[in-house]
């Protein structure tokens, strides 16, 4: 009962402490050791027994050297540290921005402001009802998705493997290490896509049904209208889909030629350039309902500025008439509608910050990076 009452009052479900589910959820657990611990460990044990497999057939340097394999192992090792990283925040972040958008409680129908409350947690219930429907029957696509992987990894397997080749050298350990290792690679996948899609809906679905230009703040400090942690949480998910970047031109290329000639480098430019819009297209769509509402709060607030300013502005005018004195205050007044129109036309269209912006144009251009040092090389 108690965990129902606390799953009742999470915006998103626990995605790591989901029922038949284990690899991740030991991962996740805030136990003894730390999040980079287990992450260490988890690329311990998937290089590990390769070593000690091509070491007793004699064939440990070929192995040992194949710096393709040590980057791809580091590289999965750091994807889950950053995706569980993330899941534990999504929580976090999301009722961080609800509490900076929540319009002041009201219980009274009499009392002003009531029905934009109503209006508030309307939209918070119904958001709850879809992200928490999934958690009423099992979780399917992630069972589907890490069978379909592990599947997919083992085809792989039997398509790229030759056991007279290279460290596997026609041995049966070396081979069989070879094959679970792309079966365990691919239900890994299978998982972290599953978590990366729920990830992404739940925050789209956040800026499409719960924030309206209602409740979003041009004069708050962030300069995102409060929502800057939404922008936040859709780069540390593009970061996420962006890190194997890092490894597959390593991989591919690996049995390659250098200087690696351009039919042979073509391909791969092209796969990191559609790489990189990709990771475009997953961070804008993720917080582009916000957008929306983002101008037509700004519109709105500027509108109401160039009200008050003619207001002003035609008074002044009536008493800068010779013999007619004008009053301080409205100076002043003046004075204060102009910081007020700067400040609220400072105010983003997007939940981005300057820090947010410049890690995001890093992180879409990881691909090319990736492929420019490969091709260095």
């Amino acid at each position: 009962m108690a965990e129902e009452d606390e799953s009742s009052k999470r915006l998103v479900p626990d995605f790591l402490n989901m029922k038949y589910e284990f690899l991740f959820k030991i991962i996740g657990r805030k136990r003894k050791f730390l999040l980079e611990q287990k992450c260490m460990i988890l690329v311990l044990i998937m290089y590990i027994p390769g070593v000690i497999t091509t070491a007793l057939a004699g064939t440990w340097e070929l192995f040992v050297f194949n710096w393709a394999r040590i980057v791809s192992t580091v590289v999965i090792g750091a994807i889950v540290w950053l995706l569980v990283r993330f899941l534990r925040r999504l929580e976090e972040k999301l009722q961080q921005v609800t509490e900076i958008l929540s319009p002041p409680m009201r219980k009274d129908p009499a009392q002003e402001g009531y029905e934009e409350w109503k209006s508030w947690e309307r939209r918070i219930e119904q958001y709850k009802i879809w992200t928490h429907s999934p958690q009423r029957r099992p979780h399917k696509w992630y069972y589907l998705q890490t069978v379909g992987g592990a599947f997919c990894g083992f085809l792989l397997g039997l398509l790229t493997i030759n056991p007279e080749i290279g460290w596997v050298g026609n041995n049966l350990p070396n081979e069989l290490y070879f094959r679970i290792w792309y079966i365990f690679v691919g239900f890994l996948v299978g998982g972290c896509l599953y978590f990366i899609g729920s990830g992404f809906w739940a925050i789209r679905k956040y800026c499409k049904d719960v924030i309206s230009n209602e409740e979003i703040l041009p004069l708050d400090p962030d300069r995102t209208g409060g929502l800057r942690e939404l922008g936040r949480l859709s780069l540390d998910l593009d970061l996420i889909v962006a890190l194997p970047s890092v490894a597959f031109p390593l991989y591919l290329l690996q049995g390659s030629e250098f200087p690696i000639s351009t039919s042979d480098i073509g391909p791969w430019i092209l796969l990191s350039i559609l790489y990189a819009l990709l990771l475009v297209f997953i961070f804008f769509v993720s917080i582009s309902p916000a957008h929306d509402d983002m101008v037509e709060a700004k519109t709105k607030y500027l509108l109401k500025i160039h009200r008050e300013y003619r207001d002003i502005h035609e008074k002044l005018l009536h008493k800068l008439e010779p013999g007619k004195l004008i009053d301080p205050q409205e100076y002043k007044r003046l004075s204060g509608i102009f910081e007020l129109y700067d400040r609220v036309e400072s105010m983003a269209v997007w939940p981005l910050d300057f820090r947010t912006t410049l890690r995001f144009s890093l992180t879409s251009l990881l691909p090319l990076i990736s492929i420019g040092i490969t091709i260095s090389f």
